[in-house]
């Protein structure tokens, strides 16, 4: 083997060794974007604990609530929500200063009401169709501000946590405060009043179980008590409100699927004084239909690609560009030599 032979077997090897390294920092690329992060490896191991979900426009919950009117008559109601929006919704209470900023999903309900004869299963009288937008909070899904047709603004401040996420059994919270206000007159630059003082409310993330409702039986499910003590500020006969809720939340529907509401009764004060708790309501689960990831053109990114977002064309270009490089420099330039 001559000189020139040796120089370019050398040459050869320096350019497999620049190729090879280039193609070990291109592997290690696709295996990055390819394999879960560390968190999401950690948060898929924590099985009992579960993060707030995120909502997506076009996600839609249909549910029936039952109410009881008199005697053998309830209100059913029919609730249509459908994701259609997302924003900054500022909550101002104290007129020309600048108020609190949360980030909420807006949502479109539609309210179908009708009366029914609950021994006969029939409607007896139906209402008007009622559409509504509320904003619910991204950090807890909860209701903070609805604005119906034909009826008054409102919204409560802070807003109710009725899941305090991240959920687990066990967890607990305790708030002292709330306030629910009515912007009866929107176009008026003044401070409002509440109409009802929330006092106290405690909610518990009592176990995990298998629910079934008309939309399907679903596991693991989050059962949450929450108690609420309020008092109505515009009455001074029995102000003080007590409400329970038993709370069903699914992860797999990102939602809550079933609803228990009850009511704490006490008899006229001419009798024994005691108290009682009564249903008052039920809010059920019929139909339902969420996504894994934002459709397209939806969210802050349209079209625009997120980094490595194209892993495997990337890969290519660099492995492409190595190739023309290596043959270029170490094997066609020496055989100009």
């Amino acid at each position: 083997m001559n000189l020139k032979e040796v120089m370019f077997k050398i040459k050869i090897d320096k350019g497999l060794m620049l190729y090879i390294t280039i193609l070990f920092v291109a592997s290690i690329l696709m295996v990055s974007t390819s394999s879960p992060s560390f968190s999401a490896l950690v948060s898929a191991e924590d099985a009992d604990e579960e993060e707030v979900p995120e909502w997506y426009k076009g996600d839609k919950w249909t549910y029936q609530m039952r109410e009881p009117f008199q005697e053998g008559i309830e209100i059913v109601t029919e609730v249509e929500k459908e994701v259609v929006d997302e924003m900054e919704l500022e909550v101002d209470v104290i007129g020309d200063e600048r108020g609190e900023i949360y980030e909420t999903y807006v949502v479109e309900e539609r309210h179908v009401r009708e009366l029914e004869d609950e021994e006969e299963d029939e409607p007896i009288d139906d209402f008007p169709e009622i559409k509504s937008e509320f904003y619910y909070t991204k950090e807890h899904l909860s209701p903070i501000f609805t604005h119906p047709e034909g009826a008054p603004r409102s919204f409560y401040y802070p807003p109710i946590i009725e899941m305090d996420f991240p959920l687990h059994v066990g967890k607990e919270w305790i708030v002292e405060e709330g306030w629910f206000f009515e912007d009866t007159n929107p176009d008026e630059d003044e401070a409002i009043e509440p109409s009802r003082e929330v006092l106290w409310y405690n909610g518990t993330v009592e176990e995990r179980v298998t629910k079934e409702v008309p939309a399907g039986e679903f596991d693991d499910v989050f059962l949450i008590n929450l108690t609420i003590i309020g008092r109505d500020l515009e009455t001074d006969i029995d102000p003080l409100e007590y409400k329970r809720f038993e709370i069903y939340y699914s992860p797999e529907v990102k939602n809550i699927i079933h609803r228990d509401i009850y009511e704490t009764r006490r008899v006229p004060e001419d009798e024994d004084d005691m108290v009682w708790e009564e249903s008052v309501g039920t809010e059920t689960l019929l139909d339902y239909y969420v996504q894994d990831e934002p459709p397209e053109g939806n969210g802050d990114n349209d079209g625009v690609e997120t980094p490595f977002l194209g892993a495997g064309t990337m890969v290519l270009l660099v492995l492409g560009a190595a190739s023309i490089y290596y043959f270029k420099k170490y094997i066609y330039e020496d055989r100009q030599e």
